[in-house]
Formats: C-alpha cells, structure tokens, sequence
C-alpha cells in the first residue's frame, strides 16, 4: 500500500527520532512509528526502500556547504556526490544530491537544526575573539549598571569560556617587529 506524502514525511520523521531520540521521547516514536506504519500496511523496509531522486539544498556560503557535507556523510554514512550547477538556470547557492525520501527528510531535519546552531555558535565565536583580543572600549562612568537575566549570565560565561581557549595575537610585538 502507497502512503500519501504527508504520512511518509512523518513516518521519516518518527523514524529520525525513533533512531536518535532520548529516553521517553525514543520509546515514544517507536510506538507512534508502529501504529503509523500498521494503519497503512507499511514495514520499515518499505520507508528505506523507496526511490532515489535528486534533492536540492540551499547553502549560503562556503561554511554550510561544509556543515551539509558533514550531514549527508552521516545520513548516508558515506562521501556523497554533490552537484553544483554552473549555468545561469541555477543559483550558485543551490546543492543538488541524490537521496530517498527518508534521507531527505533526514538530512533536512539535521541540516536545519544544525546550520541554526552553527549561526548562533559563529556569533557567540565573533564575541569571543572581541573578548580574548579586547577589541571593545572601555566601560564609562555614564554607563548605567543593568541587571543580567539568570540566560544573559550562561551565554556570557560559554562566550567567555570559548575566549579562554582562542589563541592570543601579541600586537604590540608585531608593530614592534614591523618598524625594526
């Protein structure tokens, strides 16, 4: 029996939390994942068994196309082949690979919830290396003190703590170095 696209996105989707989810969460989409697939007389062969078709992702730069590299090497397990089209009909933005629709789904889900992550963890990096390099002004006396929210305080320890570990540029010794 063939299972509207709908069902299959959320049977893919069960299955994805089925295999990688945590405690009550797992056991949970392990047993929506059977009644879905019993009401429509599907087994989990049927959901890895459907046809291959090419998919497109869109990256906006060089990093999440790395970052997508690194979710299809997982999904799949292996180095995948990515296309880019060089002709005016595509963007150069656009990745094409060829996945089932469990895959995609799959990889879509890790994709968006990993290039989200990505742009929060590069700005918190940004702020870090201001940070590690004191590359902000100093505080003045007409600065009023602010309250910091128990969320504000945990993100400016992670930032401080990744500055803690960025390398260190001496400037001083460089523009010495420079002019002799």
């Amino acid at each position: 029996m063939s299972a509207p696209d709908e069902v299959r996105r959320r049977l893919s989707k069960l299955l994805e939390l089925a295999r990688r989810g945590e405690g009550g969460e797992q056991a949970n989409a392990e047993r929506m994942l059977a009644a879905t697939l019993r009401k429509y007389g599907l087994t989990l062969a049927d959901l890895e068994r459907e046809e291959v078709r090419e998919r497109t992702f869109i990256c906006e730069d060089a990093q999440e196309r790395r970052l997508l590299l690194q979710v299809l090497c997982r999904v799949l397990n292996v180095v995948p082949d990515i296309r880019r089209w060089k002709d005016k009909r595509h963007s150069q933005r656009e990745q094409f690979v060829q996945l089932t629709d469990l895959q995609y789904a799959e990889a879509t889900l890790l994709f968006d919830i990993h290039r989200e992550q990505w742009k929060k963890e590069r700005d918190r990096l940004l702020l870090a290396y201001f940070q590690r390099h004191e590359l902000y002004r100093d505080t003045v006396e007409s600065d009023p003190p602010r309250e910091l929210t128990a969320e504000q305080v945990a993100e400016l320890r992670r930032t401080l703590a990744m500055a803690d570990i960025l390398e260190g540029v001496e400037v001083r010794r460089r523009i010495g170095h420079a002019a002799g």
